[in-house]
């Protein structure tokens, strides 16, 4: 019994602690560009299918070590713009569904902000499947402001 109970204990505390450090996946790339300033966040829940668009502010922004972001080259641009239009079709999905849904309602992305002089990371679940589940980073370096689009449709 003591065995019993003393397992349980390591286990409790072996779960408590890991899901005390637990962050999405997400977050880790985010983060890799040091402490953001402001979050703003809009989901579009579902079980399997479902859309994330977040903007994280920051002060200041290194790049000189970070091993996720790229400069963006003239052929990124065609890139970004491809998965971007693969996006907002899923928001105008969503809108037809649910015109009043926080991330219909308060999404907004201004393509023209995307230039060479930027930074952007594409992470793709499913490289044989690049539009099924993805993620796009987009560093706005003008700004020091990224923008966090995820589709899993």
């Amino acid at each position: 019994m003591k065995k019993c109970l003393c397992l349980i204990l390591i286990l409790t505390v072996l779960c408590s602690t890991t899901a005390c450090d637990f962050q999405p996946e997400y977050m880790k790339v985010v983060s890799s560009l040091g402490h953001y300033t402001e979050k703003i966040f809009y989901e579009s829940d579902g079980w399997q299918d479902f859309t994330y668009f977040g903007i994280f502010r920051f002060n200041t922004v290194d790049m000189t070590e970070n091993t996720y972001f790229s400069p963006i080259t003239a052929a990124d641009i065609d890139r970004i713009h491809d998965f971007l239009d693969d996006y907002e079709s899923w928001i105008q999905v969503e809108r037809q569904n649910d015109p009043g849904h926080e991330l219909v309602v308060n999404y907004a992305f201004d393509r023209s902000l995307i230039d060479t002089a930027d930074y952007f990371y594409i992470n793709l679940k499913y490289p044989d499947k690049p539009t099924y589940n993805y993620d796009i980073y987009f560093l706005d370096i003008q700004t020091n402001t990224l923008y966090f689009f995820h589709s899993n449709i």
